[in-house]
């Protein structure tokens, strides 16, 4: 067995958008969890909040019209500390050379600290 960072059905490559993107090299089709893409580590009692986005994450563009969500896939918890993972779900069907996209004022602003306009920078 070897270690593939991406699914099989994605690739990254340039995009039209910024920068790099994923984009499936297969028919993907609607509620297909793609991989996990990022989790928040909250510090107790002082509620602060960190974004770390994991394997393709941070190749993920954004878009107004997403064809992704984030959905919670998994809580734990110690005496200070809480992370949440989210894992990237489609939300209708994805066709092949088509790139991989959030919402992220939707998605991420409610997690994070940042502003809806500091996503856009």
């Amino acid at each position: 067995m070897s270690y593939r960072p991406l699914p099989s059905y994605l690739t990254i490559k340039e995009s039209s958008l910024d920068g790099l993107g994923v984009f499936s090299k297969e028919n993907i089709p609607i509620r297909t969890s793609i991989g996990c893409y990022s989790h928040i580590i909250i510090d107790e009692p002082y509620i602060n909040k960190e974004l770390q986005r994991v394997n393709f994450g941070g190749f993920i563009n954004h878009s107004k019209t997403p064809n992704c969500v984030l959905e919670l896939s998994k809580e734990y918890s110690n005496n200070r500390r809480k992370r949440l993972y989210y894992k990237l779900l489609t939300i209708r069907d994805i066709q092949i050379g088509e790139e991989i996209l959030l919402d992220y004022t939707k998605e991420l602003c409610g997690l994070t600290d940042y502003k809806d306009e500091e996503w856009m920078k």
